[in-house]
């Protein structure tokens, strides 16, 4: 009876570890199953979004052509002692702070800073055609901006001829006279440069990323 009930005992102690043993590899093989699921699918769509956010492109402007008289001399030509000043949206942690130093330094009123800061996308473009000098007093102040070279058109002879000469504008497109008419020859092609981002948001240049040069626009006599 003894020996009967020992291994009635020993039956069930078996079939508890056989059981115990299914459960094991049934939580591996799911383990396993999951993981590899994992890689083949999910992980291409994890390495398209970390690529899609650790990835940027800026704008590279065109250096738009000169406009000569017959005699050879400009009358419309750029200046480049000028940037455009961008901030990257994750490194904004203080906008009221950085409104007011940019309506102090280049004098324009807070709301056009407010509507700048407003835009969509994860770099802001704050103000075109800065000059060098102030730009130096906002590092001064603390502040890392992003910097890219700008023009600013310029026109030796003044007012004199300016309705025939014409003007451009912030973007440097021509609006008036031959800077209107000729602006298909002048303005150039802008050009784009990609770039990666660091987990703070500042671009990072790698050489062998896309890269499509400004093309300098042509000169009209």
């Amino acid at each position: 009876m003894r020996q009967r009930k020992s291994w009635l005992m020993g039956s069930i102690e078996r079939r508890r570890f056989i059981v115990f043993q299914v459960i094991i590899i049934s939580c591996a093989l799911a383990l396993f199953v999951r993981l590899t699921w994992i890689q083949l699918f999910d992980g291409l769509e994890l390495s398209y979004y970390a690529e899609k956010s650790g990835k940027s492109q800026i704008y590279i402007p065109a250096v738009r052509g000169a406009i000569y008289d017959r005699n050879g001399q400009s009358i419309s030509k750029n200046l480049g002692d000028y940037v455009s000043l961008s901030v990257s949206r994750t490194q904004l942690l203080s906008p009221d702070r950085l409104i007011t130093d940019l309506a102090k330094v280049v004098g324009r009123d807070r709301e056009y800073f407010h509507k700048q800061l407003s835009h969509a996308g994860n770099y802001i473009t704050l103000a075109r055609k800065v000059p060098c000098s102030q730009a130096q007093q906002l590092k001064k102040l603390g502040w890392g901006l992003i910097e890219e070279v700008d023009v600013k058109r310029a026109y030796p002879y003044h007012d004199i001829a300016g309705q025939l000469i014409g003007f451009t504008d912030v973007d440097s497109r021509g609006i008036s006279g031959i800077e209107y008419t000729y602006d298909h020859i002048l303005k150039g092609e802008a050009g784009w440069r990609s770039v990666e981002v660091d987990v703070f948001g500042n671009p990072q240049i790698r050489q062998k990323l896309p890269y499509q040069p400004a093309v300098v626009g042509g000169d009209v006599v």
